[in-house]
């Protein structure tokens, strides 16, 4: 992409609990059936929770708990905690291996975030067919395409308008400023290629407000 560079998300820690305690698995809603879980974290919220969907389409696993840390990477909590953690859970230890393989896969192939000039870096990822975790975050039916961006908030706002306005997309869910993480994105449905123009109109958007951050009055 002109402009821009990829940026690729970074796994910061990967552990695996074989046989979880009951009281933890009780505390974390853990199916009955499931004996096994992994803890992520990585420093990319967004790229690892589009590659948790794709996880829940390779395999067996179940994403139980998900949350963005508060202010982002560059005020983690500690070393490798990053601006996630999430937790998978599966019957057993292949279970779980699966499910980390198929997530860590898709993120080193493809969650990449884009950046300007190393400092200005936003999130927009189209997934042609969205599996179980997106779609029960979205309330579309496995299957279905869907446009993915985040960006920060002012800039969201302004570049989701403009992909809304240049896409046959609807808007399926906002999430308003300021988030965790201190971005703000939306997703949105439509077909695979309408998804395409919107992720394309929502770069060109942001384009548009690095060159020229003031609307003159």
């Amino acid at each position: 992409m002109e402009n821009f560079i990829l940026v690729k998300p970074s796994i910061l820690s990967m552990k695996k609990i074989p046989f979880v305690n009951k009281f933890i698995a009780k505390e974390y809603g853990i199916p009955d059936y499931h004996d096994s879980i992994a803890l992520i974290t990585s420093n990319s919220k967004h790229s690892l929770f589009v590659s948790l969907d794709k996880a829940t389409k390779d395999s067996d696993v179940t994403v139980i708990f998900k949350t963005g840390l508060y202010g982002g990477f560059r005020y983690a909590s500690g070393p490798i905690s990053g601006e996630v953690l999430a937790v998978i859970s599966g019957e057993n230890p292949i279970v779980v291996d699966n499910g980390l393989k198929a997530t860590t896969d898709y993120m080193e192939e493809k969650a990449f975030f884009y950046s300007h000039g190393n400092s200005f870096t936003f999130f927009a990822h189209v997934i042609g067919s969205i599996g179980r975790l997106l779609s029960e975050a979205s309330d579309l039916e496995e299957g279905e395409s869907l446009a993915y961006l985040f960006a920060p908030p002012l800039e969201a706002t302004i570049a989701l308008d403009y992909a809304l306005k240049n896409s046959d997309t609807s808007l399926v869910k906002f999430f308003k400023p300021p988030t965790n993480i201190n971005f703000s994105g939306a997703y949105l449905s439509g077909s695979l290629s309408e998804c395409e123009a919107a992720k394309d109109a929502f770069i060109d958007s942001i384009k548009d407000i690095i060159k020229n951050p003031i609307d003159q009055i």
